[in-house]
């Protein structure tokens, strides 16, 4: 068994530490450890994570001051033992199973692995599930929109990750796909089909959208995507990539989202005017099959559900 080193930065999350951590802490082998930064927090998060500490020392409990998530993660990484590491948020729930499943999928080829996750609002309402793009060259085409990638649900190669830079403070608060995007330049991206992150979408959330953010991600999309993606494998693998999730849950889901990727201007920009319009003809077809419609109605009834509580 791959022994992983769990990563969980925590500022002022007590409310959350009682329900969410005993749950992280099942996705963890007798082996592994979990790295918790407590980055100045001026509640109780610091002594509640240390009574869980005085009785399974799986758990590395360090103090940092204030120093934010980039350096948190940063200082996290360097303290962690394993070879592979997994982001985890107090404010968020797991399967699990999480680890299990990902740490099969573990081999030579890949940087980062990851799943499909449904979120929720303040911890309760259904917002949807968004089914992952599973396979390399699918995952690399979903950072054009940065949606189906979870941070929190990442397990990644951490020589790889110390390799192409580590965090960057210059990328955040769109961290996590600054590092995705360096990462796909040293191996493969890929993720499994199943839901294993219950990612808490709450007011006052640092990972809610804003205008900083939606232009840091803009930003780092120009500057990196051609180096990333080989839009001529991905054309030529369509047929291939769509039988693969014919096979999968939800994949009908997964066939929309990626003729969706598909039709991104950047896409279209690198597929040209040919290529470009058999997709988006493509995708009508897709669309207005009968056999899709329960999954076009669920994606786009959640997509607005998601929209509206912003």
């Amino acid at each position: 068994m791959v022994r992983v080193s769990g990563i969980l930065p925590i500022r002022n999350g007590d409310q959350w530490i009682a329900r969410s951590l005993p749950r992280i802490l099942t996705n963890l082998d007798s082996e592994d450890e979990l790295i918790v930064i407590d980055d100045g927090s001026s509640d109780l998060s610091y002594k509640l994570v240390m009574s869980f500490a005085e009785s399974d020392n799986r758990i590395k409990l360090h103090r940092t001051k204030g120093v934010g998530l980039v350096e948190s993660l940063n200082f996290g990484i360097s303290e962690s033992i394993s070879e592979w590491v997994a982001r985890f948020d107090i404010d968020d729930f797991y399967s699990r199973d999480r680890l299990k499943m990902q740490r099969e999928n573990i081999d030579e080829s890949r940087v980062a692995i990851f799943s499909d996750y449904q979120i929720l609002r303040n911890g309760k309402s259904n917002l949807g599930i968004i089914p992952s793009p599973i396979t390399d060259s699918a995952t690399r085409l979903s950072l054009l929109r940065s949606q189906r990638t979870a941070h929190p649900s990442a397990l990644i190669r951490k020589s790889s990750l110390i390799k192409v830079g580590g965090y960057l403070q210059s990328e955040y608060p769109a961290e996590d796909l600054g590092l995705w995007t360096r990462l796909a330049e040293v191996g493969m991206l890929t993720s499994i089909p199943l839901a294993c992150l219950y990612y808490n979408m709450r007011a006052g959330s640092i990972s809610r959208e804003n205008k900083h953010l939606i232009a840091k991600k803009r930003e780092i999309i120009l500057n990196a995507f051609i180096k990333v993606l080989d839009i001529d494998y991905v054309y030529s693998n369509l047929e291939k990539t769509l039988g693969t999730y014919k096979k999968l849950e939800r994949g009908r889901e997964r066939t929309l989202l990626h003729y969706w990727d598909l039709t991104h201007s950047q896409s279209q920009k690198l597929l040209g005017k040919a290529r470009g319009r058999d997709v988006k003809r493509r995708l009508g077809l897709a669309v207005s099959n009968p056999l899709n419609y329960v999954a076009n109605t669920n994606l786009m009834y959640y997509r607005y559900l998601r929209k509206l509580y912003k």
